[in-house]
């Protein structure tokens, strides 16, 4: 299959990558990640990205309801949030730096969507909790993963995503 192929002849070979660099002395003599994953030592780049992506979204917004259309922002889902099963995916050891990145980043988006009130902005980071298997690997989901939010987001719609 294409995401078969896709796998062996792309992600894979990045995800060896990213462990041989994250395995190297160079690397793991570094205390300080923040060269990294400066959003663990910077609150206020935490800030600016959760400012940044919402401000693009309230631009979209405004275009698209201006055109007569209705604009929807979706956080979506990561395994880094919520409580997805997870025992399947092998983690590397940047893991630990990576969740709370993407922890500090979200929770900052989730606080400013209930600050600015953003009421055509919806919190999916839950929508795949639960025993179920959905993620492949450390982003991507299978096909009752994909289904799951489809599924979520038609109830928003108000159409049916799926059959």
């Amino acid at each position: 299959s294409y995401a078969r192929v896709f796998r062996a002849l792309f992600l894979d070979n990045i995800l060896a990558l990213a462990v041989k660099i994250n395995q190297s002395p160079a690397f793991q003599q570094r205390k300080d990640r923040c060269d990294f994953f400066d959003c663990l030592c910077k609150p206020e780049k935490v800030q600016a990205v959760a400012n940044e992506l919402l401000t693009n979204w309230s631009i979209a917004h405004d275009l698209v309801e201006a055109r007569g259309g209705r604009f929807i922002g979706i956080l979506q889902p990561s395994p880094y949030l919520g409580d997805p099963r997870l025992d399947h995916i092998s983690v590397s050891g940047m893991r630990q730096s990576i969740d709370t990145t993407y922890q500090l980043v979200y929770h900052e988006i989730q606080r400013q969507i209930d600050e600015r009130d953003l009421n055509w902005a919806y919190d999916f980071t839950d929508v795949l909790d639960g025993d179920e298997y959905f993620y492949i690997d450390y982003c991507h989901l299978s096909p009752n993963g994909n289904r799951k939010v489809a599924e979520r987001l038609s109830a928003i719609v108000g159409k049916p995503l799926v059959d």
